[in-house]
């Protein structure tokens, strides 16, 4: 997501007109005041779930890794027979995992250059 190029970098603020009196420390010091709730939030809600597999359910069972994901996809678009289904998802799968390789790969090579 890109952010409005009115933005304080320091601060996240979206104000044109903070952006052009922005003192720096006073941002930091907020920003980092936001990252201390934030951990200390994040922190609380681990601690009060009871089951944390529970709670991370959902997105294990839509992630594109694995295949009842893609099943979903493929029904939802109509295209491929259901006789064809379990293949064509396999297949979807492992071209998904074939592009996640293919931009880790990229991302090295502009790395070490």
């Amino acid at each position: 997501m890109t952010r409005p190029r009115w933005t304080c970098r320091t601060c996240n603020t979206v104000n044109p007109g903070h952006v052009q009196t922005c003192r720096g420390e006073d941002c930091l010091a907020a920003a980092a005041a936001r990252r201390t709730n934030a951990r200390i939030a994040v922190n609380t809600s681990w601690a009060r779930t009871p089951i944390r597999s529970e709670r991370t359910e959902a997105a294990r069972r839509n992630s594109p890794g694995r295949l009842e994901y893609w099943i979903a996809l493929l029904r939802a678009e109509g295209v491929v027979s259901e006789a064809d289904i379990p293949a064509a998802a396999e297949n979807a799968r492992r071209a998904y995992m074939g592009q996640l390789v293919k931009k880790r790969g990229t991302k090295r090579a502009t790395e070490t250059s």
